[in-house]
C-alpha cells in the first residue's frame, strides 16, 4: 500500500488508525500464544502473512489422521496381529 493511499484512508476514517493498532495486537497476541515474537519493526502485512500460514498449517495438521503410536487387534485389544504376545 502507499503512504497517499494510507493517507487518505485516514481522512475518510478517523478511527482507521485505532483499528489498525487493534488489528495489529491482536495478530500479536495470536503468535505470542503460539510462542513466536514479533517485533516493531515487523511490518503489519509481514505479521498477518506470517500468521496466515500458520493458521493454514494448524487446519492441515488437524485434518491429519491421529497417530497414537499403538496398534489394536480386531476386538480393540493388543493381539498377535501386531505382535504382542498373546
Amino acid at each position: 500500500m502507499t503512504d497517499s493511499f494510507e493517507e487518505e484512508q485516514r481522512l475518510l476514517d478517523p478511527h482507521r488508525l485505532d483499528e489498525q493498532r487493534r488489528a495489529r495486537e491482536e495478530m500479536e497476541d495470536r503468535l505470542r500464544d503460539r510462542g513466536i515474537t514479533v517485533y516493531p519493526r515487523d511490518g503489519d502485512e509481514e505479521v498477518g502473512d506470517l500468521l496466515e500460514a500458520i493458521e493454514r498449517f494448524e487446519a492441515l495438521v488437524d485434518l491429519r489422521p491421529q497417530v497414537t503410536g499403538t496398534t489394536t487387534g480386531p476386538t480393540g485389544g493388543r493381539g498377535a496381529r501386531n505382535g504382542a504376545p498373546q
